[in-house]
């Protein structure tokens, strides 16, 4: 028996290398190993793309040509575009995202609104995004779903700790003082080090000046804040759908939130935070050198020693060390005591999407990208499908299971072990917290 190359087999082994390189390549971004059913079905498939060159029948060389092309197809709808989220009937729920005007943040938005839900947009340009606002109030699901995309009057600059009480502060003056779901979903990838100052008050007379990293700040400290000044709002609104009336669902394949449920926080993480150690994710930001026991670095060394990839993964675990204590402080503490059923914390990997925070890659990189566009898709979500798990965890019921799970694909995934750090778990909290200090 000779395996024949021709057109049939060539289309089989190149779909064949195709679901081969899929889930090679979200291990490559840290997503996840490949599992024992991944490596069976790549079995099969290879199965099916010889059998296409070997077979001595016309007709069944056809056959398995197809069957390869099928396995490929499933293997992008596994691997790549995951589940669709079940729609959940959102009317009459208020919603923060952050980061809401483009990208995934945007795409969070529309579904959200599409299921019903108001959306508070909190985006660094009221210009810029008020286009999408009317673009998403436009749709005509969102439409007769009765949802609605909201700007206020004032920007959200999330590496600003300014911005981010005025933003609140407006917020609430703009009578949104029961929030259901808080989706921390901005973020930069910044290429260079950036620092700014910010202002720690001790009291009206008691001033410090902190020079802090401007990734660490808009990725984490901004939405830090922005979750502790919004606790007590998310708890009113579980304690209104505890008194309120239970919503029927529109149809039987509707879902609803169940009376008693407790309110979400959302962080949209990154896998990348398997990158960095809890050293990294606890010590790498300029002045939490203070209480590392070495030697505050120079600005300069900072500078020659920075790397975008393992500062953003440093950023992302930090992320997620502090939102861990603040669960577990919701759990045990009696300060945050009254939260305890009322707010969850999850955390969540949104998929590798094709979205505009590679602006802030190496040259090379974005030169790459553009050339190779068209091709991005086979291996990189759209912000639609990146938008799933988001919305999943943000909407589903099922998301409530367990305490601070962090997603992929709608199911609870590995995440670096550095998370269950508990130590530098406080210690990145309660820098958070001292910087946040007003």
């Amino acid at each position: 028996m000779v395996f024949q190359f021709d057109f049939l087999s060539y289309t089989a082994l190149s779909c064949y290398g195709y679901a081969l390189s899929v889930p090679l390549a979200r291990a490559a971004m840290l997503e996840c190993n490949p599992s024992k059913d991944t490596i069976t079905s790549l079995f099969i498939g290879a199965v099916f793309a010889f059998m296409s060159g070997f077979s001595s029948n016309p007709t069944g060389r056809y056959y398995w040509t197809i069957m390869t092309i099928i396995f490929a197809v499933y293997t992008y709808i596994v691997q790549l575009r995951g589940p669709i989220p079940q729609r959940v009937n959102m009317r009459g729920k208020t919603i923060v995202v952050t980061g809401a005007n483009s990208g995934i943040g945007l795409e969070t938005t529309r579904q959200l609104c599409q299921m019903g839900a108001t959306v508070i947009m909190g985006c660094r340009s009221l210009e810029r995004s008020r286009p999408m606002m009317d673009d998403v109030n436009g749709d005509d699901l969102v439409k007769k779903s009765g949802g609605k995309a909201i700007l206020l009057n004032a920007s959200l600059d999330l590496n600003s700790l300014k911005s981010v009480r005025r933003w609140t502060q407006s917020l609430l003056e703009s009578g949104y003082t029961s929030i259901d779901s808080l989706v921390c979903n901005a973020g930069l990838f910044i290429q260079n080090l950036s620092t700014h100052t910010e202002t720690v008050n001790f009291g009206k007379k008691n001033q410090e000046e902190v020079l802090v990293e401007d990734s660490f700040v808009s990725n984490h400290l901004g939405h830090h804040l922005l979750m502790h000044l919004l606790l007590p709002n998310l708890h009113q609104a579980s304690v209104n759908r505890i008194a309120g009336n239970k919503i029927e669902r529109e149809s039987e394949r509707d879902i609803v939130w169940e009376q008693g449920s407790p309110s979400r926080i959302v962080l949209v993480s990154s896998s990348l935070h398997k990158l960095a150690s809890k050293t990294q994710g606890s010590y790498q930001f300029l002045d939490w050198y203070k209480g590392s026991g070495s030697e505050k670095p120079s600005i300069e060394s900072l500078k020659n020693d920075y790397n975008q990839w393992v500062v953003y993964g440093g950023v992302k675990l930090a992320e997620m060390l502090s939102a861990r204590h603040l669960e577990k402080l919701i759990q045990t503490s009696p300060e945050y005591s009254k939260y305890k059923n009322t707010i969850h914390v999850n955390t969540l990997h949104p998929g590798n999407p094709v979205t505009g925070v590679t602006a802030n890659l190496p040259f090379v990189l974005r030169l790459l990208e553009k050339m190779f566009y068209p091709l991005m898709f086979l291996y990189r979500q759209t912000c639609t499908l990146g938008a799933y798990n988001t919305v999943w965890v943000t909407t589903h019921p099922e998301a409530l299971q367990g305490q601070n799970q962090y997603y992929i694909h709608m199911e609870p995934s590995v995440q670096n072990e550095a998370v269950y750090d508990v130590d530098a778990a406080k210690k990145i909290y309660e820098y958070s917290e001292y910087l946040c200090q007003e």
